[in-house]
């Protein structure tokens, strides 16, 4: 038998229908877990940037699948973008930070340039 919502119209089953549940897709729960992952990665320089890129590509892709599809919750992914653009931008202070250092101390000799990151960081 074939459901009918007050309009008369037959209710699609693949459709969303107000108040019924929205499953929670695997990509979406993958691109979360790799975002919480992705912060603490954000704190090396240059690699913490790279993946953290990475992840804010999955978690749109994850958006993307979630927003075009009319089962899955956009939960999950919303939050994935979110925290991936909190660790994009942590990675970036974070790689800019670690250059402006190596620019300041640039110098030919690997025992001056460890002499000048140790000034720097006691410094801080």
């Amino acid at each position: 038998m074939v459901k009918k919502i007050p309009g008369g119209r037959p209710v699609n089953p693949g459709a969303s229908v107000p108040g019924s549940v929205r499953s929670q897709s695997r990509l979406g729960l993958a691109a979360a877990v790799l975002a919480v992952l992705a912060l603490p990665a954000a704190l090396f320089a240059w690699l913490g940037l790279i993946i953290s890129v990475v992840v804010l590509l999955v978690s749109l892709v994850a958006l993307i699948v979630a927003m075009r599809s009319t089962h899955q919750s956009r939960g999950y992914p919303m939050i994935a973008v979110a925290v991936s653009i909190v660790a994009v931008a942590l990675a970036g202070v974070v790689t800019n930070s670690t250059a402006q250092s190596l620019q300041d101390c640039s110098s030919t000799s690997t025992d001056e340039l460890r002499q000048c990151m140790e000034d720097r960081r006691n410094d801080e």
